[in-house]
């Protein structure tokens, strides 16, 4: 029927074209099967800029508050955000509502539970896809609470801490008309530098290009304002702004499973013996690296899901992956885009050249 497919469930979010395969009637069903799978009492819950998330958002919470568990709404936020909010406060899981990098069709859900644990197919939304498809509901005698709270200011100075010690350095960043328009002009202020804004606006329309910063056509412009202006580095994020992807001081696009290796070193800082998490498909050349500074590689299917479970399973300080995805255990063990960027300024603020930073020099040792 118009509005469901049982496709939406992922291996690890739910994500599908709004209305055909997702709309508010199915959101309010999978919000109370969640809940249901939920141990806790409060979910929190948050939302992108697309233009059917906040009708979701509003389905999944009342789906929610029915099943007498409370939810606690931050409104916009990006999904490292989200995370941020329920490790750092304790909630017994927490939903994010977006589509991440996907075109403006899309929407979905992605879903953590305590200590950020993502709850993929295989650790619990199989359960919840069961439940919608065969309408098994709960109606409790109370309903939930909903409260609101904003928790930009607190997240904003949480990303901080990852600092360190930066050089002015000049940078170009495209926030793809995503959530990174939302939570980085606040952070990027306290930053020593110039920071070049390029579709800082929210706009679930993607009017510029789409929020997906693996396709090359979507860091044209990048590309050519780092070269235009002379930056030391360019940088975009994906619409829910988890991801990063870089360009260097010449406007060359650098491999995500590079950064890995350029960034391995600041974040160690000067710890031996650890686990740095790379996905089966990354350069070789990083693996070296890695076993260079005496830490051990360990390599992890790709998706998100798999390689967060698995940095905490080895207790990784670092995990990357080819898609962008950057993990730190000093992170809850999350994926951040904001973070990855600290990292790499931090990277080239430790160079010999002050005058120039070149993020091409970081990657010959690769």
């Amino acid at each position: 029927k118009k509005g469901y497919s049982v496709a939406i469930f992922k291996a690890y979010d739910i994500r599908g074209i709004y209305p055909d395969e997702l709309n508010e009637s199915i959101a309010k069903k999978i919000g109370n099967c969640f809940a249901q799978i939920v141990n806790g009492d409060t979910i929190l819950v948050s939302r992108d800029m697309r233009l059917s998330s906040r009708s979701l958002e509003e389905a999944l919470v009342s789906g929610i508050l029915e099943t007498g568990k409370n939810v606690c709404d931050i409104g916009l936020a990006s999904t490292p955000m989200m995370n941020f909010a329920v490790g750092a406060f304790g909630y017994a899981a927490g939903v994010q509502v977006t589509a991440s990098h996907n075109p403006k069709d899309y929407n979905g859900f992605k879903t953590v539970g305590r200590d950020t644990v993502p709850i993929g197919y295989e650790t619990g939304l199989n359960i919840v896809k069961e439940r919608v498809k065969k309408n098994i509901l709960i109606k409790a005698k109370k309903q939930g609470k909903r409260t609101k709270e904003n928790l930009l200011f607190r997240y904003v100075d949480y990303v901080l801490k990852f600092v360190g010690r930066l050089k002015p350095l000049k940078v170009v960043i495209d926030a793809s008309n995503g959530m990174a328009g939302y939570t980085l002009p606040n952070i990027i202020k306290r930053l020593p530098g110039k920071f070049i804004k390029l579709f800082f606006e929210l706009d679930g329309t993607f009017p510029n290009h789409e929020s997906n910063p693996l396709a090359k056509k979507n860091l044209t412009v990048l590309r050519k304002t780092v070269v235009k202006e002379g930056a030391d580095l360019g940088v975009i994020f994906d619409g829910d702004a988890d991801r990063s992807c870089y360009v260097d001081e010449k406007g060359n696009i650098v491999r995500p499973d590079l950064i890995t290796g350029v960034i391995a070193e600041e974040v160690l800082n000067g710890k031996k013996n650890e686990n740095i998490l790379i996905d089966v498909r990354t350069s070789w050349a990083v693996k070296e690296m890695i076993e260079g500074l005496g830490c051990t590689p360990v390599r992890v299917k790709v998706g998100h899901a798999y390689a967060r479970r698995k940095l905490r399973e080895v207790n990784g300080i670092l995990g990357g992956e080819l898609a962008g995805h950057y993990y730190f255990r000093e992170n809850f063990f999350c994926d951040s885009g904001v973070i990855a960027l600290l990292y790499v300024l931090r990277t080239l603020s430790q160079q010999a050249k002050p005058k120039k930073m070149r993020l091409s020099i970081e990657l010959k040792v690769l």
